[in-house]
């Protein structure tokens, strides 16, 4: 009997090939998984739902989208309610676990009793062509020291304690980006602790429009979830109101310049 479970939550603009990598990746995992979907404002192909029926996979199909928020609070409730499950790991559609991330995962919160949420490197791939692999701080205070700068966790590559769900934590539904930067904010103030395994176990891809998408669709979202980062955590407030302004007029530059920024940085 499985205590794991993938959640991951699929909105407009999906590709089903994409998809299909997604799915088989957590389909083959070295450890017994189960994965519950939201399709959120979107309708799976008839081929796609015999393949999610095939595999025994919870799948809820919503008429509106309502935003990522929304749809991983539906699938934490869901599988908050089956009591067997004691780790809920996130995924995105497009991105492709390592054959043994769960269970990687899975030992390490077994052995790390004090440790409630774990995330890993990862593989970074644009147009299917690999990058560069993330160099993320792996300790728990490293990452509460990072948090107050930039998000230091991959969301997709992130496993939870499911009891911190079962004690009413959740994403905030009124940010419609960086839900993840926001809620590790909320977590950290809460005192939960965090890590990250130094190996990549996922692959996250990327397309020709992640960095539009992130120039024009988050710099709000951003600039909300970095002034709550400067309340929260407390030191460098001053320092960390300035960051969220400066980070909010970097995203309104011509995409082209983001593009070239980030090409320096790797």
């Amino acid at each position: 009997m499985t205590s794991t479970a993938f959640i991951m939550s699929v909105g407009p603009g999906f590709k089903e090939l994409d998809l299909y990598s997604t799915l088989e990746s957590c389909f083959s995992q070295s450890i017994k998984t189960d994965l519950f979907i939201y399709f959120d404002g979107v309708s799976p192909s008839n081929e796609v739902i015999k393949l999610l029926n095939n595999n025994s996979v919870v799948f809820n199909v919503a008429d509106i989208c309502k935003g990522l928020a929304t749809g991983l609070n539906y699938l934490i409730c869901q599988v908050c309610t089956i009591k067997k499950y004691e780790f809920i790991l996130r995924i995105d559609c497009g991105d492709i676990n390592v054959l043994s991330r769960a269970e990687k995962q899975v030992k390490f919160l077994r052995d790390r009793l004090d440790i409630d949420i774990v995330g890993s490197q990862a593989a970074i791939y644009q147009n299917s062509v690999f990058r560069n692999t993330t160099q993320h701080p792996l300790t728990s205070k490293d990452i509460m020291h990072s948090l107050k700068w930039r998000n230091p966790l991959v969301h997709p590559s992130v496993a939870f304690r499911i009891q911190l769900f079962r004690d009413g934590f959740r994403y905030d539904t009124k940010m419609m980006r960086c839900q993840d930067y926001k809620f590790w904010i909320d977590l950290v103030a809460a005192g939960f602790s965090f890590a990250n395994i130094d190996e990549a176990l996922i692959e996250f891809h990327r397309d020709e429009n992640f960095m539009k998408r992130r120039s024009s669709s988050i710099s709000r979202y951003e600039f909300i979830a970095r002034i709550h980062a400067a309340k929260k955590l407390g030191r460098n407030s001053y320092i960390l109101f300035g960051l969220a302004g400066l980070v909010y007029v970097f995203r309104q530059l011509p995409t082209s310049w983001i593009n070239f920024i980030y090409s320096l940085k790797n």
